[in-house]
């Protein structure tokens, strides 16, 4: 498997293609960052924001343990992630861990920053710094090698359940605490089409991915 560095993920991670709406990215929206060989980012990215994204987070306001303390090598990638978002300092003090997925044993840790933002990484590499969530998760596609991509994202507090629909069949997402997380791995081109939401009160939504097709076949 090929190894992602750190200076890849913040390249990737400084274009957003397109933001929760649906709103179509520029037709050159995909790029070539080695390793990290496509990527896909939906969030509204308010240049200043007036409150902390951390506060509107049900992960958040519950009491930290043991558990929510970051690995070293996430603490370095959210560093570098948040440095790269220009989101003023991460409040490792205040860390937590959203999910574990059992399916591929990835761990998925946020962080606040001073800015006001959350910043997060997961133990599989990628991750990302989102200002705002405005009622609709956000969510990162993200090639990490020739064979396999993640999708991950913020949910806000009354998202229970995310379906990521590829090549047009459905694969249920992990979802924890205001976070979820998916692992694909193929040895064919994928396509991500939708991701599905389910909300605690039963109500069901999707949102189309623009421009999110992976080829799966490259060498590494």
């Amino acid at each position: 498997m090929t190894r992602v560095t750190l200076s890849m993920l913040v390249a990737a991670t400084l274009l957003v293609c397109a933001d929760s709406s649906g709103e179509q990215p520029p037709k050159d929206s995909p790029i070539n960052h080695g390793d990290v060989d496509w990527f896909v980012q939906g969030a509204i990215q308010p240049i200043r924001r007036q409150s902390n994204l951390a506060d509107e987070l049900e992960a958040f306001r519950v009491a930290r343990t043991t558990t929510d303390v970051m690995p070293q090598a996430v603490v370095e990638t959210v560093a570098a992630l948040v440095d790269a978002a220009k989101a003023g300092e991460p409040k490792l003090e205040e860390s937590r861990l959203l999910l574990r997925d059992s399916a591929s044993g990835a761990e998925l840790y946020a962080v606040p920053t001073t800015a006001g933002w959350v910043c997060y990484a997961t133990t599989r590499g990628g991750g990302s710094c989102i200002s705002e969530l405005r009622d609709w998760p956000s969510w990162t596609v993200q090639r990490m090698t020739a064979n396999m991509l993640l999708v991950h994202g913020l949910l806000p507090d009354d998202v229970s359940e995310v379906v990521v629909v590829i090549n047009g069949r459905t694969r249920e997402a992990a979802a924890g605490s205001n976070a979820f997380f998916l692992e694909i791995s193929a040895d064919r081109p994928v396509h991500v089409d939708r991701i599905r939401i389910r909300r605690r009160n039963g109500r069901t939504e999707e949102l189309r991915v623009p421009t999110a097709f992976f080829r799966a076949d490259r060498e590494s």
